[in-house]
């Protein structure tokens, strides 16, 4: 079985909160490689944008560079080079077949247990969703064993992801760009719309994020670029799939589920409400 883990590392200045955060991110993912079974293949991948100058470990795979962003789509937006979600997953044709892809933001710390613990539901499901936990921004100082020691608290949105790879070729991920919400929302309908047996892994101390904030400060143009593919382009074309079960909470009782899908910033309650 081979298994790349995907990330997406970018330039940030020598010695800022984004430049210790993202060594911690990939110390974290050679760790618990190390940590893994050794009959199964996780390579470490990464993706940049063309020109942007990144510091890697030796056991990472430099996968072609990223040639477009939001500001290259969307030419009325200011700000910064965001990459589109759906060419940093293409990035992973190059590596030839794979069973299954993971995908985790730049600001994702994972456990040494986390791909032993993923292996472990792979033969029963074709997505993994995985909720990270938040843990206070003192840590960025801190070494791994001090960050993994810190249970912190749930967080109610998703960053991580686990897909089949025969999945993730059906995805249309279209010009939603990272770091804005709604590419876990996109991520979450793909799923609820085209896997057949997801699992949303809510609770539990497999990856953490340095920093308790829940709904950061967002540019609010690159907001509106997200959200307005999302609800004009791809929940249309996904709506007539969606399964209740298929969602994250389909396990709770109805009064409590109503309720966590009106916490959780990757779902909506017009659609609960109608599959309901």
């Amino acid at each position: 079985m081979h298994i790349p883990h995907l990330i997406n590392p970018y330039s940030s200045g020598s010695g800022t909160f984004d430049s210790r955060m993202q060594s911690l991110t990939m110390e974290s993912m050679v760790e618990a490689k190390r940590f893994a079974k050794k009959d199964v293949q996780i390579s470490l991948c990464y993706t940049c944008l063309e020109g942007d100058i990144v510091a890697v470990p030796s056991e990472f795979i430099q996968l072609s560079s990223l040639t477009r962003s939001i500001v290259n789509v969307h030419v009325d937006l200011n700000g910064k080079k965001l990459p589109l979600i759906q060419d940093i997953l293409n990035k992973t044709e190059e590596l030839g077949p794979v069973d299954y892809v993971i995908y985790t933001n730049m600001d994702i710390v994972v456990l040494p247990h986390f791909y032993t613990f993923i292996l472990g539901k792979l033969n029963q499901h074709d997505a993994i969703v995985v909720n990270r936990r938040r843990i206070t921004q003192k840590h960025i100082e801190s070494g791994l064993s001090e960050i993994y020691a810190d249970i912190g608290l749930s967080h109610p949105g998703f960053d991580c992801f686990v897909l089949e790879h025969s999945l993730l070729k059906s995805f249309d991920m279209g010009t939603i760009c990272i770091g804005i919400p709604f590419l876990e929302s996109a991520f979450t309908h793909h799923i609820a719309a085209l896997a057949k047996s997801p699992l949303y892994v809510l609770d539990q101390h497999l990856t953490t994020h340095i920093g308790m904030e829940v709904m950061p400060k967002i540019n609010q143009s690159y907001y509106w670029s997200n959200r307005n593919e999302f609800f004009n382009t791809i929940q249309p074309r996904l709506k007539k799939e969606y399964q209740l079960a298929k969602f994250p909470y389909a396990e709770l009782p109805r009064w409590k589920r109503f309720l966590k899908w009106g916490l959780n910033p990757s779902l909506y309650t017009m659609n609960y409400l109608t599959l309901e």
